[in-house]
Protein backbone atom coordinates (compact mmCIF):
# COMPACT_ATOMS: atom_id res chain seq x y z
CA UNK A 1 0.00 0.00 0.00
CA UNK A 2 1.30 3.56 -1.15
CA UNK A 3 0.57 6.46 0.71
CA UNK A 4 -0.90 8.04 -2.07
CA UNK A 5 -3.55 4.43 -0.87
CA UNK A 6 -4.47 5.89 2.34
CA UNK A 7 -7.46 7.80 3.16
CA UNK A 8 -7.69 9.47 6.85
CA UNK A 9 -10.55 8.38 8.65
CA UNK A 10 -11.47 8.74 12.46
CA UNK A 11 -12.66 6.25 14.36
CA UNK A 12 -13.95 6.28 17.79
CA UNK A 13 -13.53 2.96 19.63
CA UNK A 14 -14.54 2.69 23.59
CA UNK A 15 -11.91 2.20 25.89
CA UNK A 16 -12.05 -1.77 26.11
CA UNK A 17 -11.43 -2.09 22.39
CA UNK A 18 -8.88 0.09 22.19
CA UNK A 19 -7.06 -1.49 24.35
CA UNK A 20 -7.48 -4.79 22.83
CA UNK A 21 -5.91 -3.28 19.48
CA UNK A 22 -2.94 -1.21 21.15
CA UNK A 23 -2.01 -4.59 22.61
CA UNK A 24 -2.03 -6.72 19.51
CA UNK A 25 -0.26 -3.91 17.59
CA UNK A 26 2.13 -4.05 20.44
CA UNK A 27 2.51 -8.14 20.38
CA UNK A 28 3.38 -8.07 16.31
CA UNK A 29 4.95 -4.15 16.75
CA UNK A 30 3.08 -3.00 13.95
CA UNK A 31 0.60 0.15 13.77
CA UNK A 32 -2.89 -0.05 14.87
CA UNK A 33 -4.02 0.78 11.33
CA UNK A 34 -1.93 -2.41 10.13
CA UNK A 35 -3.97 -4.17 12.60
CA UNK A 36 -7.15 -3.13 11.57
CA UNK A 37 -6.67 -3.66 8.03
CA UNK A 38 -5.51 -7.27 7.94
CA UNK A 39 -8.67 -8.11 10.47
CA UNK A 40 -11.17 -6.43 7.84
CA UNK A 41 -8.97 -7.93 5.17
CA UNK A 42 -9.64 -11.61 6.53
CA UNK A 43 -13.25 -11.12 8.03
CA UNK A 44 -15.72 -13.41 7.17
CA UNK A 45 -19.13 -12.22 7.26
CA UNK A 46 -21.04 -15.33 7.31
CA UNK A 47 -19.65 -15.71 11.18
CA UNK A 48 -19.72 -11.91 11.81
CA UNK A 49 -23.08 -11.48 10.12
CA UNK A 50 -25.25 -12.93 12.72
CA UNK A 51 -23.05 -11.36 15.81
CA UNK A 52 -23.87 -7.77 13.88
CA UNK A 53 -27.60 -8.57 13.11
CA UNK A 54 -28.02 -9.17 16.56
CA UNK A 55 -26.53 -5.83 17.74
CA UNK A 56 -28.96 -4.19 15.48
CA UNK A 57 -31.70 -5.51 17.33
CA UNK A 58 -29.98 -4.56 20.17
CA UNK A 59 -29.47 -0.87 19.17
CA UNK A 60 -33.49 -1.06 17.73
CA UNK A 61 -34.95 -2.69 20.83
CA UNK A 62 -33.31 -0.02 22.89
CA UNK A 63 -34.38 3.08 21.07
CA UNK A 64 -37.91 1.83 21.01
CA UNK A 65 -38.06 1.33 25.02
CA UNK A 66 -36.80 4.95 25.06
CA UNK A 67 -39.91 6.19 22.82
CA UNK A 68 -42.48 4.15 24.73
CA UNK A 69 -40.81 5.76 27.72
CA UNK A 70 -40.69 9.00 26.45
CA UNK A 71 -44.36 8.69 25.45
CA UNK A 72 -46.11 7.02 28.39
CA UNK A 73 -44.14 10.23 29.88
CA UNK A 74 -45.90 12.82 27.69
CA UNK A 75 -49.21 11.39 29.08
CA UNK A 76 -48.21 12.31 32.66
CA UNK A 77 -50.03 15.43 34.13
CA UNK A 78 -47.23 17.81 35.57
CA UNK A 79 -48.44 16.99 39.42
CA UNK A 80 -47.12 12.91 38.24
CA UNK A 81 -44.59 14.26 36.09
CA UNK A 82 -42.99 16.16 39.35
CA UNK A 83 -43.44 12.75 41.29
CA UNK A 84 -41.47 10.96 38.73
CA UNK A 85 -38.46 13.80 38.76
CA UNK A 86 -38.70 13.49 42.13
CA UNK A 87 -38.22 10.06 42.91
CA UNK A 88 -35.44 9.41 39.98
CA UNK A 89 -33.56 12.48 42.08
CA UNK A 90 -33.95 10.80 44.70
CA UNK A 91 -33.10 7.48 43.04
CA UNK A 92 -29.98 9.26 42.01
CA UNK A 93 -28.41 9.96 45.44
Amino acid sequence: MTDSDVARYSLVLGSAQQDVLAKIAKKYKISQRVVLETMLDNLNEEVIGPLLAQKRSEIVQAREDKKAIMKKLKKLTPEQMALVQQLSENNGQ
